[in-house]
């Protein structure tokens, strides 16, 4: 069974729900907004959080299976994002090191320049 039938939801609203998962993952591993952005766009990172994300569904799905019908819609999505809270102990440390180098390094080698308007 599809999750989006599972959650009694449309396609939109579970692209959504993904979305949102992804975006507040991502800021809560990073340290700045620099590094937010560089998670947020990372092909690599995204493929591992939406495998996880997947498997913690089909774990969602099993486990919820014989109270699916009694459940309404919004029971479920509170449900899920449940068991989705699970997803922000999980890390792909050897990336999210690479991205944190390269984010000090280029805030390192930066030139700030401060203007200021008083003068």
């Amino acid at each position: 069974m599809m999750i989006v039938s599972f959650l009694k939801t449309t396609e939109a609203q579970y692209e959504n729900l993904r979305l949102e998962l992804w975006l507040r993952w991502c800021e809560a591993k990073s340290m700045s907004t620099r590094e937010w952005q560089q998670l947020m766009a990372n092909g690599i990172l995204n493929r591992w959080f939406n495998t996880e994300l997947t498997k913690i569904e089909w774990q969602f799905m099993h486990d919820l299976e014989p109270y699916q019908r009694q459940c309404s819609p919004q029971e479920l999505n509170e449900r899920y994002k449940a068991y989705m809270v699970s997803m922000h102990s999980l890390i792909l440390a050897p990336v999210q090191n690479e991205i944190r180098k390269k984010t000090t390094k280029q805030l390192k080698h930066e030139d700030f320049n401060t203007q200021t308007y008083l003068n």
